[in-house]
């Protein structure tokens, strides 16, 4: 029986040893996976500030956009006034007869002019009109980006915590099973 009881004894510890062997194996795998984990997370942090960074860019775009119209509402109602003198001077020029002809002549080439740069600004106008619809549309997606990243950050967090507790775990199982094997012989 005594034979039956130290091969009973032996094949326990050997099996405990193995477990004790496993868990440490386990605890490696758990401790690159956690470093792999703290890696992920730093590059979402990064990641967070760029987004960031790309949405300040974005809306300061928007914001110079808005200024940009402001000018062009300034030079069309310039160009609005020059081409509304333009036609005071034509009607003078008209009432003075032949005197009036070469003034008449700047004042149709002063209404040109008016009209080029009413024509000019409302092209600027339609393409800033465009970059601000643009510009919006992408702030919105980095907006959502943005949010999309902070929730990958928030579960690469909690997966990182899981890992620590696991390698704890772990570790305390190997710690138990050597402890159990040192005191079968």
């Amino acid at each position: 029986m005594e034979d039956q009881e130290i091969t009973s004894l032996d094949e326990t510890k050997s099996s405990i040893q193995a477990v004790a062997s496993a868990a440490e194996e386990l605890t490696g795998s758990i401790s690159e996976i956690t470093g792999q984990a703290e890696r992920s997370s730093g590059l979402i942090s990064e990641t967070v500030t760029d987004v960031g960074n790309a949405s300040q860019a974005m809306t300061e775009l928007s914001q110079e956009v808005e200024r940009i119209t402001s000018i062009l509402n300034i030079i069309t109602e310039i160009s609005s006034q020059t081409n509304l003198l333009a036609l005071n001077a034509t009607i003078e020029a008209a009432r003075a007869g032949d005197a009036g002809k070469g003034f008449a002549v700047v004042a149709s080439e002063v209404k040109s002019l008016a009209q080029k740069t009413y024509e000019a600004t409302d092209q600027i106008t339609d393409q800033l009109q465009k970059i601000q619809k643009v510009t919006n549309v992408a702030i919105g997606t980095v907006t959502k980006i943005g949010e999309k990243i902070d929730q990958v950050k928030d579960i690469s967090v909690s997966i990182n915590d899981a890992m620590s507790e696991q390698s704890a775990a772990t570790n305390e199982i190997s710690r138990s099973a050597q402890s159990a094997a040192s005191s079968i012989e």
